[in-house]
């Protein structure tokens, strides 16, 4: 039973060990410079979105300044279209959603504040009637 226990302490030890290391790693990559995360782009996004939606960006970036900054992710030139008949458009110059490093290593995912510069809305009605809006 003690080899077990020794065994199952080793193991979880281990587990612990890499996991400390590949934050440690992320950490030391995002205090260089932000880190591209173009790659998300067709993996991810496209999992989220229906079939008659589409999102579009020029650049995913995330980025990490200091120990008592926030972590910040970052979208530009962001352009989110919704239904077949593109029904609804939404261009966004600039999105930036900081989160707390402390709530992120408890695992809540919660941003502190998000920003968005350069929206523009434009909703096309049944009637072919178009709206926008600048904000």
């Amino acid at each position: 039973m003690k080899r077990f226990f020794y065994i199952l302490s080793l193991t979880f030890g281990g587990l612990f060990f890499i996991i400390m290391l590949a934050i440690g790693i992320l950490l030391f990559q995002l205090s260089r410079g932000p880190l591209n995360l173009d790659f998300l782009k067709s993996s991810i996004i496209e999992k989220i979105l229906t079939r008659s939606d589409s999102l579009d960006f020029e650049t995913l970036q995330l980025s990490w300044e200091s120990i008592h900054s926030p972590l910040r992710l970052e979208g530009l030139n962001i352009l989110y279209t919704q239904g077949h008949q593109k029904s609804r458009e939404a261009f966004l110059k600039k999105v930036q959603c900081n989160f707390d490093l402390k709530k992120l290593l408890r695992l809540k995912i919660i941003p502190d504040g998000i920003v968005v510069e350069g929206a523009h809305l434009t909703i096309h009605s049944f009637k072919g009637e178009v709206s926008e809006g600048r904000y």
